[in-house]
């Protein structure tokens, strides 16, 4: 059953099953999910099949913890945020109100993303490294920089400075990747060309 389908279900009043428990405080938790001594889960929150909460997380209300996701021991998810399918958060990280950590990302211990901001799916979060609240989508790290996107009030794309649309930045991912990485530039043109689809699927293409 999808998370979807848990929240539809929930919403109409329907009893839950196949193997989903909601204890009194109406924290949903699959029973495949292992949960750490001393984690705090506020109301409302979703625990999938697989998924991991290390001891001493907090996890705020009305967040969604998907299949096979891991949340490490003293991270904290905000109120309202998800953290996507095989993603990981990991010790001590920090994951804001209502943000979204997308499937199989990795937000490395310590590491901190901002209320609202979206982390694309396969994307990673440098242990230690900040991404502000105005980064609305973070792609990818390119070396010691990010690539992040804004959809206000169209779709658009930054790296340090400069701003283009989503097909300006594909026709140069392979001269970025050499520039900066030129050691792994064929992964990460394979990550960015994944990382602009996913950006693309999940919030269209630019005007």
């Amino acid at each position: 059953m999808t998370m979807a389908e848990i929240r539809c279900r929930l919403d109409a009043g329907e009893e839950l099953v196949d193997g989903w428990t909601m204890n009194p405080c109406g924290v949903i938790v699959h029973s495949l999910a292992i949960i750490g001594e001393g984690a705090i889960f506020g109301m409302g929150t979703i625990v999938g099949d697989l998924a991991v909460v290390g001891e001493k997380a907090i996890v705020g209300e009305k967040v969604v913890i998907s299949e096979c996701a891991a949340v490490g021991r003293l991270a904290t998810v905000g109120d309202g945020a998800v953290v996507g399918k095989g993603a990981t958060v990991g010790k001590g990280a920090t994951v804001g109100k209502g943000a979204n950590v997308g499937a199989h990302a990795i937000v490395h211990h310590g590491a901190r993303v901002g209320d609202s901001v979206h982390v694309c799916a396969y994307a990673e979060v440098p242990a230690g490294a900040i991404v502000e609240t105005d980064a609305d989508i973070l792609v990818a790290f390119i070396g010691r920089f990010y690539l992040t996107a804004t959809c206000k009030p169209t779709l658009r794309v930054a790296f340090g400075c400069e701003v283009h649309g989503i097909q300006e930045w594909r026709d140069s991912v392979e001269d970025i990747s050499r520039l900066h990485v030129p050691g792994q530039a064929d992964f990460y043109m394979t990550r960015l060309t994944a990382a602009f689809d996913w950006v693309e699927a999940s919030f269209g293409s630019p005007l």
